[in-house]
């Protein structure tokens, strides 16, 4: 017996208007999906991403906590200064969000929200390089290249899986 049907037997008439909708919605029993292997590579890809930027973000270093504040500073510098190492840093902060953003995109998330997410999970990085992880550098800049990050690998992403 459906649940349409018990709703009749203990009401004693028809199902109200909407009620079947209601209660085919709220099935209490587990749909499995038969297994997608992109959703499995998804999945392996979305955890190899976050363990990278964990091992490569988190670990202490050698020297002193720095915060940088100002935003574009350090991709000003980068950019136009003769320092190879700052440019080198910055192009690493905007590729290390790369797989992550690809991830989201193959779990099916939008570009909006990828964002959002690249946006959240290098705030806690840059939180916890703040207060946590010694030797380490918090920067606005660092936030900007990971969302930033994050958003070219979903794009690119987006643009292969409709090639």
């Amino acid at each position: 017996m459906d649940r349409a049907t018990d709703f009749e037997s203990v009401g004693g008439g028809s199902t109200p208007p909407g009620a079947t909708l209601f209660l085919s919605t709220t099935d209490t029993r587990i749909r499995r999906k038969p297994p997608n292997r992109l959703a499995a590579l998804s999945n392996v890809a979305l955890a190899a991403s976050v363990a990278a930027i964990a091992l490569l973000t988190l670990l202490p270093e050698q020297r002193e906590n720095q915060v940088r504040l100002r935003p574009f500073s350090d991709i000003g510098e980068a950019l136009l200064g003769p320092d190879k190492e700052l440019l080198l840093e910055t192009a690493t902060n905007l590729l290390l969000f790369v797989p992550f953003g690809a991830a989201l995109r193959l779990r099916g998330l939008a570009i909006a929200r990828t964002a959002v997410l690249g946006l959240l999970v290098s705030a806690v990085v840059e939180g916890a390089q703040l207060g946590l992880v010694s030797g380490r550098t918090a920067s606005v800049d660092d936030l900007l290249l990971n969302t930033l990050g994050a958003v070219v690998g979903n794009a690119l992403i987006s643009r292969w899986m409709r090639d």
